[in-house]
């Protein structure tokens, strides 16, 4: 994220921070929503929930977390921003 930032590419507010910082569970109230490009131009999006909850462990004793994930619909900003970056990525190739 920092190298495209620097490179001007729009990117979504970021906070970087270093090992042993507390978590930022701002993060996990909405998911994250994933946009797919092919050959530069959007093709689908996809909503990934968030795995943490409040007062439980990660994984709930196990090995691995159930994970949902489903068809989403990118916001305007979210598409923007997607569109962007993949255009300077091309530019800079």
């Amino acid at each position: 994220m920092r190298e495209l930032a620097a490179a001007g590419v729009p990117v979504v507010p970021t906070t970087f921070l270093g090992p042993h910082e507390p978590y930022q569970d701002s993060v996990d109230i909405p998911g994250e929503t994933a946009l797919v490009f092919i050959d530069g131009r959007f093709s689908h999006a996809a909503n990934k929930a968030a795995l943490l909850a409040v007062g439980r462990a990660p994984t709930e004793k196990k090995l691995f977390a159930a994970e949902t994930m489903a068809a989403a619909v990118p916001t305007t900003v979210e598409r923007e921003i997607g569109v962007g970056a993949v255009q300077d990525q091309d530019d800079a190739y």
